[in-house]
């Protein structure tokens, strides 16, 4: 599609050519785009009504714990999340100690 659009932006322009007609072909490439793209609207409108409305908080870490309980990396996953958690508080100490040298000075 966008090899279309930059193929015909690159075609000169003749001087002696009328201004109508060079835009024709972009104007009915912009209309195929719209078209396509209301097309994806609607088929994204349709993927969204099968989708519940709401999920509970309850609903999503069940979700969460189920697909941890059969997750075959199940370590590397401890793991990763530790790091994480540790990088709080030493974000946190960095921010205290960057924020007390310049209110020292």
């Amino acid at each position: 599609m966008c090899s279309r659009i930059a193929t015909l932006l690159r075609v000169p322009v003749d001087d002696a050519s009328a201004p109508s007609e060079a835009p024709k072909p972009v104007e009915e490439l912009l209309d195929e785009l719209q078209r396509e793209s209301e097309q994806r609207r609607v088929e994204l409108r349709e993927i969204a009504a099968q989708l519940p409305a709401a999920l509970s908080r309850r609903a999503i870490l069940r979700a969460v714990a189920a697909d941890f309980r059969h997750a075959p990396d199940k370590g590397d996953v401890v793991i990763r999340a530790l790091r994480k958690l540790g990088r709080g508080p030493r974000f946190v100490a960095g921010w205290l100690k960057r924020t007390l040298m310049t209110t020292a000075r």
